[in-house]
C-alpha cells in the first residue's frame, strides 16, 4: 500500500515538471491559458452561459492537450532524427494541423456564442 502512494506520489510529480517545462519553454501553452483565462473572465461577466462556457473551457482543453501532444512528438523527433527529413516534417506539419484545426473549432465556438 505505501508503496502504491509512493508511485502515485512519483507519477503526480513528474506531471507536475512536465508542467513546469511547459509553461517555461513553450509559449503557445501559455497563450492558451491566457485565452481559457479570458474565457473564464467572459464567462463570469455574463457574455457567455454556463453551457457555453463549459463547452470552450472543454474544447479548450483538447487544444491544449494536443499542444502538449504536439511538443512531445516534436522533441522526440529532433531527439531521435536532429537532421532535416522531409517525412519529419511532414509529421510535425500534421500534428501542428492537428492543433491549428482545433484551434480554428474553438474560435467558431466562441463566434457563434457570441454572435
Amino acid at each position: 500500500m505505501l508503496s502504491e502512494i509512493k508511485r502515485l506520489l512519483k507519477a503526480a510529480k513528474n506531471s507536475v515538471d512536465g508542467w513546469i517545462y511547459m509553461l517555461k519553454g513553450e509559449p503557445n501553452i501559455r497563450y492558451l491559458l491566457l485565452l481559457g483565462l479570458l474565457n473564464g473572465v467572459l464567462g463570469i461577466a455574463g457574455f457567455f452561459s454556463r453551457g457555453q462556457s463549459a463547452v470552450l473551457f472543454l474544447w479548450l482543453c483538447v487544444v491544449v492537450g494536443l499542444e502538449i501532444c504536439n511538443t512531445a512528438v516534436e522533441d522526440l523527433l529532433d531527439l531521435t532524427i536532429p537532421e532535416y527529413h522531409p517525412e519529419v516534417k511532414r509529421i510535425k506539419d500534421m500534428v501542428s494541423g492537428a492543433v491549428f484545426f482545433c484551434l480554428i473549432v474553438y474560435l467558431v465556438l466562441v463566434l457563434l456564442f457570441v454572435w
